[in-house]
């Protein structure tokens, strides 16, 4: 009878471990503020002025409520959720809202994949930028997440989306988070 007590504890805690072990902390969490940082703006969705320039995205936005993804992914999924941001941003109107995706990347021609994925995209409203492989220090971004998703506002957050893995289920998951705390 003991055995079975401590094999399905055992079993419980695997499982428990499984679920933990998709998880990713990464990124400002849910309380904390975000800081000022200076990306390469590829596409400045508020001042064509900036295109082609660094500067701090956060500080651009000031208090409105924002949508700021850190990725070090171009792929199908990332694409799928520029376009809802796209859509949510013109829904609202980028004087309430913004959004802005930073590919992390170390490849000599990151600049030039944004910049085409934006040309195919046609994207108005959602800044894309790059930033180095690490991203912003102050924000520790894990290298382990593929995506990092911060939802904030008044410069602090609200909703924390990290993925090892980010695929069409988890654009789906901060499409609905970001309806829930940003309209």
């Amino acid at each position: 009878m003991m055995i079975r007590k401590i094999v399905a504890s055992l079993a419980v805690l695997a499982c428990v471990g499984l679920v933990l072990a998709g998880e990713v902390k990464s990124g400002p969490q849910v309380g904390q503020g975000v800081g000022a940082f200076h990306p390469h703006n590829v596409f400045n969705a508020e001042s064509s002025e900036l295109c082609g320039k660094e500067n701090c995205i956060v500080c651009q936005y000031g208090s409105k409520p924002v949508a700021l993804v850190f990725s070090r992914s171009t792929g199908k999924p990332v694409a799928e959720l520029i376009k809802k941001l796209d859509a949510t941003v013109a829904k609202a109107g980028q004087e309430k809202m913004g959004a802005a995706v930073i590919f992390l990347s170390s490849e000599d021609n990151i600049k030039d994949t944004v910049a085409t994925m934006q040309k195919e995209l046609g994207n108005k409203n959602v800044s894309l930028a790059v930033d180095g492989p690490k991203g912003p220090e102050a924000y520790k971004v894990s290298p382990d997440a593929d995506v990092t998703v911060i939802i904030y506002n008044k410069k602090k957050v609200l909703a924390n989306h990290s993925f090892d893995k980010f695929d069409a289920e988890s654009v789906e998951k901060v499409a609905g988070s970001i309806s829930k705390h940003l309209n």
